[in-house]
């Protein structure tokens, strides 16, 4: 950053301010980019009724993480995922905001039928 401060001071007055515009423009951009880059939800290939379901990781550890999602009399039923921390990796979009699997549920936003009916990999249901 001094490096470029050190550029445009060498600059005549007018050329000087025409160059701190554009790099401003620049780092803005840049930033603007980065800020709406850092929001890792990926689209997968299921649907949970009518909502898409997202996938976001958590690094690249092996971990092998089992979040339970709902449980009932006879069954448990988990969403698992490998990464790095314990935590939601799946989530729907409702609102403009991105819901956990077993808040989505609790909310009767989605059922677990329709989390069943998906098909998706990553469901695990155990007996009780």
């Amino acid at each position: 950053m001094n490096l470029i401060v050190s550029l445009i001071e060498c600059l005549p007055k007018q050329q000087g301010d025409e160059m701190k515009k554009i790099i401003l423009i620049a780092l803005i951009g840049t930033l603007m980019t980065f800020l709406i880059s850092c929001d890792n939800y990926q689209k997968t290939e299921y649907f949970f009724g009518e909502y898409q379901v997202y996938h976001q990781s958590h690094g690249l550890c092996e971990m092998y993480i089992r979040t339970i999602i709902y449980e009932d009399n006879l069954h448990t039923y988990y969403l698992f995922d490998s990464g790095c921390s314990v935590g939601d990796y799946y989530y729907i979009r409702y609102n403009g905001r991105f819901l956990g699997i077993s808040q989505a549920i609790n909310e009767d936003i989605i059922s677990i039928e329709e989390v069943i009916d998906s098909e998706i990999t990553a469901l695990v249901i155990e007996d009780k």
